[in-house]
């Protein structure tokens, strides 16, 4: 059966603009925000994963999928946390994750967030 792609991208901006709404600066991280919402996903879906953190609310998400092949795994990896930021410096706030001039603005759009859309998006695909 073939892929629908528009319905995929649909999917991928919706979860693409979550990750970017929850503001995950770092210090303090607050990274638990993502997995959580990440661990919803994958749940919906039904992927195995688990939440690990070393500190409140600096969490870490571990999601496996059997391949059913001897080759080795392949690891999917980004980071959630997003460097501080200083709002009056941006066009467009940037927890917003507003789409203007064909683009989605926010903090960790292209470092590291889309990677993690990326991720997922593999993972549910």
């Amino acid at each position: 059966m073939p892929l629908d792609w528009k319905a995929i991208h649909r999917e991928a901006l919706q979860h693409f603009q979550a990750l970017i709404r929850f503001q995950t600066v770092n210090p303090p991280g607050q990274e638990s925000l993502v997995t959580d919402y990440l661990g919803e996903v994958l749940q919906k879906e039904g992927i195995e994963f688990q939440c690990l953190a070393a500190q409140e609310g600096r969490g870490n998400l571990i999601a496996r999928l059997p391949s059913g092949k001897s080759e080795g795994p392949l690891l999917l990896s980004s980071h959630v946390d997003v460097v501080p930021v200083e709002p009056d410096k941006w066009q467009y706030p940037p927890f917003e994750a507003r789409i203007e001039e064909g683009y989605l603005w926010g903090r960790g759009a292209i470092d590291m967030k889309h990677m993690v859309t990326f991720n997922l998006m593999t993972l549910l695909l």
